[in-house]
C-alpha cells in the first residue's frame, strides 16, 4: 500500500493546472489565497481562471 501510494503522488505531481500548479499543493493553494485577497481588496478584479470550491473551503477554514 505504502508503494501505491507513493506512485499515486508522483503521478499527481505530474499534473497541473490552467495556473501551471499542482492542484492542492502548498504553492497552489497560496497563490489561489492571493487572488482571493485581491478580489476582496480590488473590486474590479477578477481571477483567471475561475477559483475552485476547494480554495474557498481552504480560505473559509483556515487557522490563523
Amino acid at each position: 500500500m505504502r508503494n501505491l501510494s507513493r506512485r499515486l503522488r508522483r503521478l499527481q505531481a505530474t499534473f497541473t493546472d490552467a495556473t501551471g500548479l499542482v492542484p492542492e499543493s502548498p504553492a497552489w493553494f497560496e497563490h489561489w489565497r492571493e487572488q482571493i485577497r485581491r478580489v476582496l481588496a480590488e473590486s474590479d478584479y477578477c481571477p483567471r481562471p475561475r477559483t475552485p470550491l476547494d480554495v474557498f473551503r481552504s480560505y473559509l477554514w483556515q487557522e490563523e
